[in-house]
């Protein structure tokens, strides 16, 4: 009888933990279950006592895919590592960015360290295993490891297959992780840089550069639609003598503004091409927009014979455009758009088109009206 209620104890025991096996309810050391693991876009967990976030984004045409994982690291500095690059050691040797070390060269060669308590992480990575534990999650293909103070967030970007993230890889960073928060050094005397000017910089030339880019591009959407001239190339061509010095003056500027901290090259980098492309619209678009704005000269009026019409089409649609008799020396032709209504009802080399001119402030002629003739 003993016996029996032995056994049915004993099959009844196994028979729940077999249960909570299955739906996923026990585990060892990990509260996911390798088995019914599905990536998220954001979820969380413990692992060896330890919590954990995770977010999970799958990307876009313009954004690359990526995974975050982060713990809590309550600390007394902060840090971003990221990998070292053949152009962050080429700005570093320039003298241009600030070559931040912490003594130990295997870790030094592959890291790229920024931080604004120099002491605090050098203390930070001066255990082995720290330092060790930093350099293998690099070799998994995380390309940053940052700590702000309060967590540590480890990325890898991008993810080429969704596959890539698993149970497994998260308990194997989770492992990593666990040693990185583990003997924080504490009261250690830290030297913090003055931070705030170096961002107050920063976001002054971004705002800049792409204040330059937003006018410049209004100032030539108004231009083509208000002062539209016969020929654009010319005028680009001329807006070159401005954009051009103008662009290496404020790329001189930033340089000299910038320069100074493990990161300034590549915040450099991006606001050296945002001014490029900023002194390029506002010089071209300006000179367009103004050339009509400012024109005080005489209206012409041109009577001209149309020699040809054709279609084109893009992705907006089906153009209608028409070859007129040019005016002008050395040019046999001009060339319009039409709306498809006037384009029905015109006849080659018999209706005739009234354009109307001006010569433009800077010396390019622009269109005040077209008409058909009736």
């Amino acid at each position: 009888m003993e016996k029996g209620i032995l056994i049915a104890t004993l099959v009844t025991g196994a028979s729940v933990v077999l249960a909570k096996l299955f739906k996923g309810k026990l585990n060892f050391g990990s509260t996911k279950d390798p088995s019914v693991f599905k990536l998220k876009s954001k979820d969380n967990g413990t692992y060896q006592g330890v919590e954990y976030n995770y977010k999970y984004t799958s990307g876009s045409q313009h954004n690359s895919s990526s995974f975050r994982l982060s713990v809590e690291c309550p600390c007394e500095g902060s840090f971003k590592l990221t990998k070292l690059t053949g152009f962050d050691r080429f700005f570093i040797r320039l003298g241009f960015s600030k070559d931040i070390r912490t003594g130990y060269a295997d870790f030094d060669d592959k890291f790229l360290i920024a931080t604004d308590s120099e002491e605090f992480t050098e203390a930070y990575f001066t255990p082995a295993v720290k330092r060790q534990a930093a350099i293998e999650i690099y070799d998994m293909d995380f390309e940053e490891i940052k700590c702000d103070g309060k967590i540590i967030t480890v990325t890898k970007t991008p993810v080429k297959k969704k596959s890539e993230v698993d149970e497994a890889l998260i308990e194997q960073i989770m492992q990593r992780l666990i040693l990185l928060i583990k003997d924080v050094p504490q009261d250690v005397i830290t030297r913090v840089e003055v931070r705030s000017n170096y961002k107050f910089k920063r976001v002054a030339l971004y705002v800049i550069s792409l204040f330059f880019i937003v006018a410049g591009f209004m100032a030539f959407i108004f231009g083509l639609l208000l002062h539209k001239p016969l020929d654009v190339l010319p005028i680009f061509l001329e807006s070159l003598k401005f954009s051009v010095p103008g662009a290496l003056f404020m790329i001189w500027f930033s340089a000299k503004l910038l320069k100074g901290k493990s990161t300034s090259h590549r915040d450099f980098a991006a606001i050296s091409a945002l001014f490029l492309a900023g002194s390029l619209f506002v010089c071209f678009g300006g000179e367009l927009f103004l050339n009509g704005y400012l024109d005080d000269g005489l209206v012409s009026k041109h009577n001209t014979v149309i020699t040809r019409k054709y279609t084109s089409s893009n992705k907006n649609g089906k153009e209608y455009k028409v070859l007129v008799e040019s005016w002008r020396e050395n040019r046999t032709s001009e060339k319009f758009e039409v709306k498809k209504k006037i384009y029905k009802r015109i006849r080659v080399l018999e209706s005739e088109m009234i354009v109307t001119t001006k010569p433009g402030r800077f010396g390019f002629e622009w269109v005040v009206e077209k008409r058909l003739k009736d």
